[in-house]
C-alpha cells in the first residue's frame, strides 16, 4: 500500500472517530438535559442533585433516577417510598402526607392557606378508607386523587366529603361548598384547582385590606 492510500485511510478513520465522538457527546447532552436541578429529602438526608424529569405519575411509585451532576455517567436511584419531599425547578414539588394508617407522596398543585395535592393512589372507598393499596397511573377522570390540606387537617376530595370538614378547610368562604353541592361531580373536579386558588386569593386580599 502506497503512502497516499495509507494517508487517505487514516484521515477517513480519524473522521469517523471524530464523528462518533461528536454523536456520543450530543447524545450525552440530550440525556443530561433530561435531568433538572432539584432536591430530594429523605428521613436521613437532603440531597441536592439533578433529577430525571418525567410526568408527575413517575414520582409516585418505583425508583426515581437522579445524578449528583448533570454530566455524570453514573445514574443513581432512590425508592419513591423513601422520599419525604422532592422538588424540581421545572415542575411542582412533592410532599409525603399521612392519610389513614399510611402515607403517600403527593404533588402540590396549589400552595397557600389551603393547599391542593394530588396522588396516583387508587383504592379509597367513599368513606375514606384505604382498601387495596393499589396504584393507578391512568388518567381516569373518575379517580378521586385530590387532597385538601389546611394546617394539620387533610381530607380527600370525594363524592361524600363531610360538609363539616369542608367548612373547617374553608372557614370563612362558602363558594367551594356551593360549587360542591350544586355542580356535577366531574365538573367540580375539573374546577377544583381554580376554586382553591380563588379562595387563597380572597384570603390574601382581605388580609392586605386590613393592614
Amino acid at each position: 500500500m502506497n503512502l497516499s492510500k495509507l494517508t487517505t485511510i487514516l484521515l477517513l478513520l480519524s473522521s469517523l472517530n471524530l464523528s462518533a465522538q461528536s454523536e456520543n457527546h450530543i447524545n450525552e447532552e440530550i440525556r443530561s438535559s433530561e435531568y433538572k436541578p432539584g432536591k430530594i429529602v429523605t428521613l436521613k438526608d437532603t440531597i441536592k442533585c439533578f433529577i430525571l424529569e418525567r410526568g408527575n405519575d413517575y414520582y409516585f411509585n418505583g425508583n426515581i433516577k437522579y445524578k449528583l451532576q448533570p454530566g455524570d455517567a453514573k445514574t443513581l436511584k432512590i425508592k419513591s417510598k423513601d422520599i419525604f419531599h422532592l422538588s424540581l425547578d421545572s415542575i411542582a414539588s412533592f410532599d409525603r402526607l399521612p392519610y389513614g394508617p399510611l402515607s403517600y407522596l403527593m404533588v402540590k398543585h396549589v400552595d397557600g392557606d389551603v393547599k391542593l395535592y394530588e396522588t396516583a393512589v387508587d383504592g379509597f372507598d367513599d368513606y375514606g378508607t384505604y382498601s387495596n393499596g393499589g396504584l393507578n397511573t391512568t388518567n381516569n377522570p373518575n379517580l378521586d386523587r385530590y387532597f385538601l390540606v389546611r394546617e394539620s387537617l387533610i381530607i380527600r376530595v370525594s363524592r361524600r366529603m363531610s360538609i363539616s370538614d369542608i367548612k373547617k378547610i374553608f372557614p370563612d368562604d362558602n363558594e367551594f361548598l356551593k360549587q360542591y353541592e350544586k355542580t356535577d361531580y366531574q365538573k367540580f373536579l375539573k374546577n377544583i384547582k381554580q376554586l382553591v386558588i380563588n379562595y387563597n386569593n380572597n384570603v390574601k386580599s382581605k388580609s392586605e385590606n386590613h393592614q
